[in-house]
């Protein structure tokens, strides 16, 4: 959500739901507008279709009758610039930003190198993925917060990346909102396939203006999730097995 808040100028990455507001007897200003989080998780599902507990995920998942299925829920959420009457430590500044240090993954690195893919990482503020030179541009790693922020931001962007006309062949272009939001919903759910698949809980977020644009094109084509989800679980595969996609691809 870090994004957002730098994106609106807001003053700390403090975020509550509605009802968490409510149990503060605070008030949402008026006029705020809320932000959607998508969060994504596995979860398995015994024989009689009810989930089991995260504790039996290791054990269970490969035993008989037992299902895994990928849940994805959205909530609103609005950050503190826009409620009153919070109790006063939530409107205390932020600490200045600090470069952490955290231990990297090794499968998630050699998943990443095993791409060939282009990285450049500078001190900014700002991920993407320019088609024009094929190269992927992301803050260093001190400055992400852990290790599954930053694999998710990277992961995200390596799913642009496989768009590429020398890949997937996607449509990657900014002029219609309609398609870019699409490609942007590819990325956040191939980002959380691939964190999944890794051991790293995901929770999917993105800017505004792709998410409202995404839930428009969701009112008018039902299947438009589904049709994501399916080029991003395709995405996600060329990443995880570069030498059988390269072959596909040949």
């Amino acid at each position: 959500m870090s994004a957002i808040s730098n994106l609106r100028n807001y003053s700390s990455n403090k975020w509550l739901t509605f009802f968490e507001v409510q149990e503060y007897k605070a008030k949402i200003k008026k006029g705020s507008k809320s932000t959607e989080v998508i969060f994504y998780k596995s979860t398995l599902f015994d024989k009689d279709n009810k989930p089991l507990k995260d504790a039996d995920f290791a054990q269970m998942e490969n035993k008989a009758g037992i299902q895994k299925r990928r849940l994805l829920k959205y909530y609103h959420v609005f950050n503190i610039d826009q409620i009153e009457g919070l109790p006063e430590h939530f409107y205390k500044a932020d600490d200045k930003q600090e470069l952490n240090i955290w231990e990297q993954n090794e499968q998630a690195e050699q998943v990443i190198k095993n791409t060939g893919a282009k990285i450049e990482f500078r001190l900014q503020n700002m991920a993407y993925y320019t088609p024009s030179n094929d190269k992927i541009v992301l803050p260093i790693k001190e400055q992400f917060t852990g290790a599954t922020p930053f694999y998710s931001v990277c992961f995200h962007e390596l799913i642009h990346w496989t768009g590429n006309e020398k890949r997937l062949n996607r449509v990657l272009q900014i002029q219609d909102k309609k398609l870019y939001a699409f490609e942007e919903l590819i990325a956040e759910l191939g980002s959380a396939f691939l964190c999944a698949q890794l051991g790293f809980e995901q929770t999917i977020t993105d800017n505004t203006i792709y998410i409202k644009s995404w839930l428009t094109a969701l009112k008018n084509d039902t299947s438009f999730i589904f049709k994501a989800s399916a080029q991003a679980n395709k995405a996600a595969y060329y990443i995880l097995n570069p030498e059988k996609s390269a072959l596909r691809a040949a």
